[in-house]
């Protein structure tokens, strides 16, 4: 491997953790938003 593969390959480690990261932020988002849609049909 040469240097450069070796910096290729672990940006893409890199770049895969932090979208792990971002995919479980997005997931509470949703269950916030589903917490919010529930509660204005109780309010209704």
């Amino acid at each position: 491997m040469t240097k450069k593969e070796e910096k290729d390959t672990f940006i893409y480690k890199g770049s895969e953790k932090r979208s792990g990261g971002e995919r479980r932020e997005e997931d509470r988002r949703k269950g916030e938003r589903r917490k919010e849609k529930r509660r204005k049909k109780k309010r209704r």
